[in-house]
């Protein structure tokens, strides 16, 4: 009994196998005739007709899709990064306008006004630092976003910002400075939104550093009460 199924299923193998020999032959026939096919369809120029031109001049004419501009805001302006910015949701201005620009002597043709909700919505950071007077000083708890992110929002990545306090003390922060440090615009102290009259409405903080060299330049680039930042 063993032996006649041993038999039977040796021949059925060898059925098999002519089996699949013939179906794997008629395969690589139709493979080879399609490919021929294929071939011929490439070889064979495509007339070029009118409709064919006119699509193909609209297709390369056709402008690249552009990023979207940064939004407008739809709550008072926390504060406006103007000057050599990519971007802008806000009028050009000029001399003599008034207000505390005007105070300032602000200038710009291009800039980027950035509200609460917009500034909330980019990844927030809280760093704690000892602030205040010498005589005075406890740890606060800043929080906001990066100042490079706020930058890049306002098409100013690579260029040095200039935050400028309302009494119009300013200083510089080189782009290298930015991306090796990564300061926040703070936004928050302790939790709570930062206003006028005390370190905001923003504020750059650095966070801790043990770089002998840089701890020495950010007390003067640690620029509180913020509501104007110039790029250059």
């Amino acid at each position: 009994m063993s032996f006649c199924l041993g038999r039977f299923t040796t021949q059925s193998a060898k059925v098999n196998d002519s089996t699949a020999t013939g179906r794997r032959f008629r395969l690589e026939s139709a493979v080879s005739r399609l490919g021929s096919d294929l071939l011929n369809v490439m070889e064979t120029p495509m007339p070029l007709t009118l409709a064919r031109a006119t699509a193909l001049t609209t297709a390369l004419l056709m402008p690249l899709p552009t990023l979207a501009e940064v939004a407008a805001p739809t709550g008072p302006v926390i504060v406006t990064l103007g000057g050599g910015v990519g971007e802008s949701n806000l009028p050009a201005r000029g001399p003599d306008q008034g207000g505390l620009f005007g105070f300032l002597e602000v200038e710009y043709d291009r800039a980027v006004g950035l509200d609460a909700a917009m500034l909330n919505a980019l990844p927030q950071t809280t760093i704690t630092i000892p602030y205040g007077p010498e005589d005075n000083q406890r740890d606060y708890a800043f929080s906001g976003p990066a100042l490079k992110a706020v930058m890049e929002m306002a098409g100013a990545s690579g260029k040095s910002a200039l935050p400028m306090a309302m009494d119009g003390y300013q200083a510089e922060i080189p782009w290298d400075m930015i991306e090796r440090l990564n300061p926040i615009l703070a936004t928050h102290a302790d939790g709570a939104p930062m206003g006028i009259g005390g370190y905001g409405p923003t504020m750059v903080v650095f966070p801790p550093t043990e770089n002998a060299e840089d701890a020495e330049a950010i007390p003067a680039k640690q620029v509180w009460a913020i509501a104007y930042i110039g790029i250059e």
